[in-house]
């Protein structure tokens, strides 16, 4: 069976606060999902904030069931970006939706990424985190590679699918956390 978060999740990691995303986020989740540069990355979002809380409204029920979680990280209580663990399954969960402000402090997109998978893997030990990178997003592609994921396919819209355990994720985020983390 898998754990659950409770509906007050708050954790402090890495010098970043982190808790799960409310209604309240809707703007600033537009405002770093429209840009031109993530549009070109992830999947589009409409650049309406009431169809940003709707879509969180509808979140919440899937986070009650423990399907979903959706984070939202921030630093000395400037908000930072978000990312997502989804298709949360016993024996795997997806990790995405990751989107930083273009003046989130340096790291910090990569300490949150590093947060949300030891998140994902504490819920079930053992389990695969699944995610897919646009052929075009080279930086991303560039650091998720490097975790030595296993390559499970390529889809119409480019967009490169991959597997990861927890095995090769615990070697390699040590790496990442001793040079972000001081």
């Amino acid at each position: 069976m898998l754990k659950l978060l409770p509906e007050n999740f708050t954790l402090h990691k890495y010098g970043l606060d982190v808790r799960l995303v409310d209604e309240s986020d809707a703007e600033f989740i537009v405002s770093i999902r429209t840009t031109d540069k993530a549009n070109s990355v992830i999947h589009r979002t409409d650049n309406d904030v009431d169809k940003q809380v709707d879509w969180i409204r509808e979140y919440k029920n899937r986070e009650k069931e423990g399907r979903e979680y959706y984070f939202l990280f921030s630093k000395n209580g400037v908000k930072q970006g978000v990312t997502r663990i989804y298709h949360i399954h016993e024996t795997d969960f997806t990790t995405g939706s990751w989107v930083f402000s273009q003046s989130a402090e340096n790291g910090a997109g990569i300490l949150a990424d590093i947060i949300s998978r030891e998140i994902g893997f504490s819920l079930n030990p053992g389990s695969i985190n699944l995610f897919d990178v646009r052929s075009n997003n080279t930086n991303v592609q560039r650091y998720r590679l490097s975790y030595n994921p296993t390559y499970l396919r390529t889809d119409d819209e480019n967009n490169m699918f991959y597997s990861l355990s927890q095995e090769n994720f615990e070697k390699k985020k040590q790496v990442y956390i001793r040079m972000l983390y001081k």
